[in-house]
């Protein structure tokens, strides 16, 4: 399969154990083995500065990204996190998301000089993205902020770029 490394036969979906490779007799007249196949996901600064190594992954397999290192940006812009389409109108991922992928993929590098995200929408301040936060979003914080904010339950902050410091009411 061209873009994938063949990583070996294994007797359970889950890949544990060792890896066979050789037919193994194992004196029942019918195994069932599964082919691990792994394929790379390429990390491309999308017009900034520096590179992130590539990551292995088990093709249909959940596994963690990693985390952006590496790469810059024009003072001003924050990393906001991937998307597979370098204009940001792809499938996006925050930063160490839990993803699964069936082909190599190329995750593009999203930046923004706003206060602050949720997803791929920008915000000019912290308190209009806490004011549109909904349970289940995490709001990337990109701006040193004053604002007094309470978070709405379910809401998660995420401290993007700069340091969080202060009281957290909600």
């Amino acid at each position: 399969r061209e873009g994938f490394q063949f990583d070996g036969w294994y007797d359970n979906p889950e890949f544990s154990g060792t890896a066979y490779t050789q037919r193994q007799s194992s004196g029942q007249t019918q195994s069932k083995y599964y082919a691990k196949w792994n394929c790379e996901v390429t990390f491309d600064a999308n017009g900034g500065n520096g590179t992130m190594a590539s990551q292995t992954v088990t093709a249909g397999k959940p596994v963690a990204l990693n985390a952006m290192s590496g790469m810059t940006w024009a003072d001003g812009y924050a990393f906001t996190g991937w998307n597979t389409k370098a204009d940001g109108s792809g499938q996006f991922y925050g930063d160490g998301a839990l993803v699964t992928f069936d082909e190599p993929t190329t995750l593009y590098a999203q930046w923004s000089n706003a206060a602050a995200v949720i997803g791929t929408t920008e915000y000019d301040s912290l308190s209009a993205a806490i004011n549109e936060a909904r349970s289940g979003d995490t709001v990337v914080i990109l701006q040193t902020s004053s604002d007094n904010i309470t978070i709405p339950a379910g809401v998660t902050l995420s401290s993007g770029s700069v340091a969080l410091s202060g009281t957290i009411s909600g």
